[in-house]
């Protein structure tokens, strides 16, 4: 993998959670390296995801719990996608040094 695509790949994490526009010759080692804590974060925070029961519409019972628990374990084994809500949560968090990082500070 060249440098440039290392660089146009670290702009699709960048404009994912940022909801920026930045090209494969923008990025900078700072924007890097906060792109790359933001997207740890997110897929962080969408692992943790996994693991919260789903809302239910009724008095839950046992049954519920069972099919919670193996509703988990395949959320957490087989996916390979980040909820938005851990999206936009890395987001507001790394904002700043994001901004920071595009102009050079």
């Amino acid at each position: 993998m060249s440098n440039l695509d290392d660089h146009a790949y670290i702009a699709q994490i960048a404009n994912f959670i940022f909801d920026d526009h930045l090209t494969a010759n923008q990025i900078t080692p700072e924007i890097s390296d906060v792109a790359a804590s933001a997207f740890l974060a997110a897929v962080e925070a969408s692992r943790a995801l996994d693991k919260v029961p789903r809302p239910t519409g009724f008095r839950p019972g046992v049954i519920w719990l069972l099919n919670q628990a193996v509703q988990s374990f395949w959320r957490s084994s087989g996916r390979q996608s980040i909820y938005d809500m851990a999206r936009v949560t890395a987001k507001v968090k790394w904002r700043s040094a994001y901004e920071m990082a595009k102009q050079g500070v």
